[in-house]
């Protein structure tokens, strides 16, 4: 059920889209607890993972189609790109929201989730950067009060290479 509702969110249909996220995310929601930690890190590893890495590619320049399929032609008002950015904001959005809620379930996989928003924060598309630095900020205002100290640790470590990798060195030399 989970893969297809990952299949679904790049459906052409825009309404399809955000049913199939919202459905995800409240099947992981309501369901977390059926869940041991392999299996959760299986689901991770197996639908939440590759749902952002193929919006991450489809968001890359050139990966896009440059030209509407027929049966959007005239109803779609949006750029391919805008499509799939709102879908990942979505995305993103419904993981936080995940996460903050559940984070007694999902604490452990701190490290990962950290890395898919890190993924977003170097995509070269602005939009997307954008996306993950204001889902990263919301994330850890939501459950910093609630980390033990080897998770900040975690967090510094993951803050301070985003930090050395996003900075502009070229600029500085």
């Amino acid at each position: 059920i989970l893969h297809g509702l990952e299949v679904l969110v790049f459906d052409s249909r825009r309404d399809v889209r955000t049913s199939a996220i919202d459905k995800l995310f409240e099947c992981l929601s309501s369901q977390i607890d059926d869940f041991d930690n392999d299996t959760l890190l299986m689901i991770f590893n197996g639908v939440l993972s590759p749902l952002f890495d193929d919006m991450l590619h489809l968001l890359t320049p050139g990966n896009r189609p440059t030209a509407t399929p027929p049966a959007e032609k005239g109803t779609a008002t949006t750029t391919d790109q805008g499509v799939t950015s709102s879908t990942c904001l979505s995305a993103v959005s419904a993981l936080t929201r995940l996460v903050d809620k559940r984070f007694d379930r999902l604490g452990f996989l701190l490290p990962q989730i950290l890395s898919l928003l890190g993924a977003c924060i170097h995509h070269e598309s602005e939009a997307v950067a954008r996306i993950g630095v204001e889902a990263e900020k919301q994330l850890l205002l939501a459950i910093g009060g609630r980390c033990s100290d080897s998770q900040w640790m975690k967090i510094a470590d993951h803050l301070h290479k985003l930090f050395n990798s996003t900075l502009p060195s070229e600029l500085t030399r």
